[in-house]
């Protein structure tokens, strides 16, 4: 997200004044005055940022420099609203409208057009950033986060130590330059001021939309205090501040530095141990003043997370190893959470390694009952499983560990699921 950067501003309507010049002799095709359109399509859309557009409508392609469209204001990607008292619909119509205009050669005619927002800037002297991500199967020391590191792109020493900890960490750090930072927006909400946005697809799934295990979080400094947010992540984890995990924010001057290590256990089922590849996207929103919400933003793929999410489109992205030791990790996905009287749960493990699943089952309508606890080991790889439960119909918090050859925990899960008659 470095040098030649495309930013991405809100939609806004802009009126601009065309004039057919009396010396001007017409065109064939009509693009006499320097611009060609066409119906919008899914590409138009992508291409040029559009929000909220159907095929009903009509966009500017091309401009030629020094025309008279050029002269005007017009721009490729603008979306034609209005040509004088018209609303315009259909490509037929702008050729109709340049038709008129050839008939009142030197009157002004008004055009009112909706831009889309993508701008080109010329490197740091404006808004970008640089992103680095990096992960650890070690749990993160405990003094606190480093207050700058010397640049994004060479993360801390991590992941050296020889023992296996729970889950593991994962840290981001992003250096952004913005000659103006505002963060006075709460929850979920933030994303319209100064912030970071980072969509998820722990599996590569190349879904569309979030579904079970996509993650979407962020880092802000609000109220000056650095915070870790989640918008979206697996059922059961809490939206909101990500209390787990440790974060600073320092603005310096034009320059923002963002850090973040975020235990994997919050992340679940990301797990660099079982996948290395994973589907990513990251938001740089930028707002100027609070009132007016975001101005503009970057994003790694255009749209895949600002205009829908669509992790089909986030960039695939591969974590190394830490060390030259294989890394140990496991992952746990629900198949079956509901079930009736009498069938079971269906649940996957993917592990590294060769592991024991202990499952805990009690029942919140009876809370003097003691917990019905079982564990069976489980081969390195891929294992289905059906727990069928020996219990009445009801309520019941099911809480599944995998645990590692020497008894630490490597990946947990736990949730409200029921047996209905």
């Amino acid at each position: 997200m470095t040098g030649r950067s495309q930013v991405f501003a809100a939609n806004w309507t802009k009126e601009l004044t065309v004039v057919y010049p009396p010396d001007l002799q017409p065109a064939q095709n009509r693009t006499e005055l320097g611009f060609t359109w066409d119906a919008i399509s899914a590409d138009y859309r992508k291409r040029y940022a559009l929000e909220g557009w159907t095929p009903d409508q009509v966009v500017v392609t091309s401009v030629v420099p020094g025309s008279v469209a050029d002269r005007a204001g017009l721009r490729e990607g603008d979306v034609l609203l209005t040509i004088g008292d018209q609303k315009i619909h259909w490509t037929f119509e702008v050729w109709e409208k340049v038709d008129k205009m050839r008939n009142s050669k030197g009157r002004p005619v008004r055009v009112t057009v909706q831009r889309g927002g993508l701008e080109f800037y010329g490197g740091k002297a404006d808004l970008s950033a640089r992103v680095a991500v990096a992960w650890s199967p070690a749990a993160p020391p405990r003094s606190n986060m480093p207050t700058a590191w010397p640049d994004p792109a060479q993360m801390p020493p991590i992941g050296r130590s020889k023992a296996i900890a729970a889950a593991g960490t994962l840290y981001l750090a992003a250096q952004v330059t913005d000659d103006v930072h505002v963060q006075n927006r709460q929850g979920p909400d933030m994303w319209q001021n100064d912030c970071i946005q980072i969509g998820i697809d722990p599996t590569l799934a190349r879904s569309d939309g979030y579904g079970e295990d996509g993650q979407e979080i962020g880092m802000a400094l609000v109220r000056g205090k650095a915070i870790v947010y989640r918008w979206h992540g697996r059922q059961g984890r809490p939206l909101g501040i990500i209390s787990t995990a440790r974060a600073s924010v320092v603005r310096n001057g034009t320059s923002t530095l963002y850090e973040a290590a975020i235990p994997l256990s919050e992340l679940a089922p990301l797990c660099p141990a079982v996948w290395p590849r994973i589907g990513i996207d990251i938001v740089i929103n930028d707002s100027d003043d609070a009132a007016s919400g975001r101005k503009q933003w970057l994003e790694l793929v255009t749209g895949a997370m600002t205009a829908g999410k669509r992790l089909s489109e986030f960039a695939a992205f591969e974590f190394g190893s830490p060390d030259e030791h294989a890394p140990v990790g496991a992952a746990l996905f629900w198949e079956r959470r509901s079930t009736p009287q009498g069938s079971p749960w269906q649940i996957t493990v993917d592990s590294s390694t060769p592991v024991r699943l202990r499952a805990e089952l009690l029942s919140p309508d009876s809370p003097n009952s003691q917990p019905v606890i079982s564990s069976c080991a489980l081969p390195a790889g891929r294992t289905s499983l059906s727990i069928l439960p020996d219990a009445p119909a009801g309520r019941y918090h099911l809480k599944l560990t995998v645990l590692s050859a020497n008894g630490q925990i490597l990946a947990e899960d736990k949730l409200y699921t029921y047996l209905y008659p």
